[in-house]
């Protein structure tokens, strides 16, 4: 393990709660890329899955939530490359975790972007405070897997996830242990659990 920069050592004392939202389901989007902009949604002049997804469950949206938080992170990983009769409209992929879906194909299209938060993203039941709004209105809130029909199938994932990130000083500590961290999974992987051979290596990536 390389040292870590001068100030930037891992805090063993702060307690960790409190430090993170809660959430119920948070969309991983596969980029490609190995960077992008501290505010993602800005990315490629805001023509990316981010901000479509946040212009419909952020403040303001018509999915806005206050009690369902839902994260939306880029990633490095590689979207599944399009079928034939898909080549000419952009597409990406997406992770959604903790419940391990992959959702391999994503049309930047509204109708396929509302069929991934109404499909997916949703919550399957409201919080408390949404017993005042109308039966529409509580309906419009919550998942309807029927939507999940306007996607290409997605894939319950099985590969072992290796992710790497952070911000601020964080990102100092994470950057300077990339390589370390990529070569030591993909070591870890090759041998598998339980003594499996090389031939049982699965996918695994840092971001």
């Amino acid at each position: 393990m390389p040292d870590f920069p001068d100030g930037l050592e891992i805090d063993h004392v702060k307690p960790l709660n409190g430090t993170m939202a809660p959430y119920a389901e948070q969309l991983l989007v596969c980029t490609g890329q190995p960077d992008w902009l501290s505010r993602v949604e800005e990315e490629n002049a805001g023509e990316n899955l981010v901000a479509d997804v946040k212009e419909l469950v952020g403040r303001g949206g018509i999915y806005s939530d206050p009690y369902h938080n839902t994260p939306l992170t880029n990633s490095s990983f590689q979207p599944t490359k399009p079928p034939p009769y898909l080549r000419d409209v952009p597409t990406t992929s997406a992770y959604l975790l903790p419940s391990f879906t992959y959702v391999p194909l994503i049309p930047r299209s509204f109708d396929a972007v509302q069929a991934l938060v109404k499909g997916y993203l949703l919550p399957t039941k409201l919080n408390p405070a949404h017993d005042v709004l109308s039966p529409i209105h509580q309906d419009r809130l919550k998942r309807s897997e029927g939507y999940q029909a306007f996607l290409p199938p997605a894939q319950e994932v099985e590969d072992i996830l290796v992710l790497g990130w952070g911000g601020g000083a964080g990102w100092s500590r994470a950057t300077s242990n990339t390589f370390d961290a990529t070569s030591r999974s993909h070591h870890w992987i090759r041998r598998g659990r339980g003594g499996r051979g090389d031939d049982d290596e699965r996918k695994s990536g840092v971001d």
